[in-house]
């Protein structure tokens, strides 16, 4: 993501998960929290809601999408270029907490860069 200056906010934007499931997890509804997570590590903000892994009959993996609106708070306040992530975890703080992945977003300052 590119800003002209610093701090900035994020633009109105989706965050689209995809997760697969096998055969025996489908049919469970499961805590999940997707937390925004700066370069020291410091959770900025978090989203959290229920993943449903709807019922099905077939004999493999199932994949299941959440769309989640950008930015959900205000919180999404950039103050420093940098790399933030985003990590999705199921059961959050249980003691079977499991992070299922992640995905970076760079912040570089700066004007645009001009064509050859």
């Amino acid at each position: 993501m590119g800003a002209l200056k610093l701090p900035t906010q994020l633009d109105p934007c989706f965050l689209v998960i995809e997760i697969e499931s096998e055969p025996f997890e489908t049919g469970q509804q499961l805590p999940m929290e997707v937390r925004f997570i700066d370069e020291d590590g410091r959770t900025l903000t978090s989203w959290t809601g229920t993943l449903e892994l709807p019922p099905t009959y077939e004999p493999m993996p199932q994949r299941t999408f959440v769309a989640l609106r950008l930015p959900w708070d205000e919180h999404f306040v950039f103050t420093r270029a940098g790399t933030y992530r985003f990590d999705v975890v199921l059961r959050s703080g249980d003691e079977n907490e499991l992070i299922l992945g992640g995905e970076t977003l760079m912040v570089v300052e700066g004007p645009p860069p001009q064509p050859f």
